[in-house]
């Protein structure tokens, strides 16, 4: 009788591991796509479209990958000679789609002296 016992408990146990494996599988597929579609929309989107206007040679819409630099966008659209570069945080990263206008540089009017030369004839 004692050997029988042991093979119940053994069934039992082999039994409750094919049970947990079998519910982890369905629980991860379950679960998996919810994440990724909810948390995390790098999955869900292949593309972020990027307005770009300003001081840009090419202003317009452009498609790039999520995580893209301000860096690769200004090479793409060109910035004029007057655009402010001082104004731009080039390491900035795009994870959605969003609109970039280029400032242009500020010119200060400075009121020049002019000195008066008179002329005797």
């Amino acid at each position: 009788m004692g050997l029988l016992k042991r093979e119940w408990v053994g069934l039992a146990v082999l039994c409750s591991l094919f049970i947990s494996c079998i519910s982890c599988a369905i629980f991860s597929r379950i679960t998996l796509p919810r994440l990724c579609s909810s948390q995390n929309f790098r999955y869900n989107q292949a593309f972020i479209e990027i307005n770009v206007s300003g001081e840009v040679i090419s202003p317009g819409v452009y498609k790039f990958p999520p995580g893209v630099s301000l860096k690769d966008i200004l090479e793409v659209a060109e910035l004029t000679p007057n655009a402010d570069k001082k104004e731009l945080v080039i390491h900035t990263k795009f994870f959605i789609s969003a609109n970039v206008s280029i400032p242009a540089k500020q010119i200060k009017n400075k009121k020049e002296k002019t000195t008066s030369v008179s002329v005797l004839r």
